[in-house]
Formats: C-alpha cells, sequence, structure tokens
C-alpha cells in the first residue's frame, strides 16, 4: 500500500494560467506600445493590479534589489529549507495551505468598500486569494 499523501508534487493551475496570461500581454504591450493591458485580479475584497515580477529573475538592468526583494527571497529560501527538514523526518506530515504565489511592483489594490484605492511598491499574492481575473488597458483600475 502506497503511504504517500495524494497531494505530492501538485501544480497551481492559477499560477500556470496567470503566468502564462502575463507573458502573453508582455508580447502584446511591446508589439502595441500606445496600450499597456495588465491583468486584474479579483480577490474576495478588492481589486488588485500590479507588474508581475519575479523574486529569482536575473537582474538584467543590474538595479539593486529592493529590501522587500531581498527579504522575500531570504523568506522563502529559509521556508523551503524548513520544509524540507520536515520532510525529511518522515514523520508523513503534510503541507497545508500550500498555493502559489505571485509577487507584483507598482501595485493599486482597490477595495470594493470604499472609492478610493491604496497604492503600494510591492505586494505577494497568494493564488487562493485569487478568486478571478480579467485584462484591462485602462489606468483606472
Amino acid at each position: 500500500m502506497n503511504d504517500e499523501p495524494n497531494a505530492v508534487n501538485r501544480i497551481d493551475l492559477r499560477q500556470v494560467t496567470i503566468y502564462q496570461l502575463g507573458h502573453i500581454l508582455e508580447g502584446l504591450n511591446q508589439d502595441n506600445p500606445e496600450q499597456t493591458y495588465r491583468i486584474v485580479f479579483i480577490t474576495n475584497s478588492a481589486f488588485v493590479t500590479g507588474d508581475l515580477t519575479d523574486l529569482d529573475e536575473e537582474n538584467l538592468d543590474e538595479q539593486p534589489k529592493s529590501v522587500f526583494q531581498q527579504v522575500m527571497s531570504k523568506t522563502l529560501e529559509f521556508r523551503n529549507e524548513s520544509l524540507l527538514i520536515e520532510e525529511q523526518r518522515g514523520d508523513n506530515a503534510r503541507v497545508v495551505n500550500d498555493s502559489a504565489l505571485f509577487t507584483l511592483k507598482n501595485v493599486t489594490i482597490r477595495p470594493f468598500s470604499s472609492n478610493g484605492s491604496h497604492k503600494v511598491d510591492e505586494l505577494l499574492l497568494f493564488t487562493d486569494a485569487i478568486t478571478g481575473f480579467t485584462i484591462s488597458n485602462s489606468q483606472e483600475l
């Protein structure tokens, strides 16, 4: 009998779909510079827009990583090391809340409960917080 948990090697469909959409929009934006399309994430409480970034991506423009990027990269590294230690203990421990995440920059959060918006430089958005998404070329969202 196999005692392996069913959730080994799970792939987050939201993450894969949104990253592929991000690549398509990046190409579309390069081909049509007068239009800038962005993904609008819909959560239970707000619309969230921002530029998809990758914490592990090579820094081609040689800009130093922001404090947020440095702290989150190190946090995720430590998290992965901790998970590996737990896995090696062999206690049949299973990770819960194992959704993927996105890092965004130039973020606007528009809560459903108000007419205003909040801007933050960077945000980490877990995919389980996303209830849907659309694309927009409007700077209003």
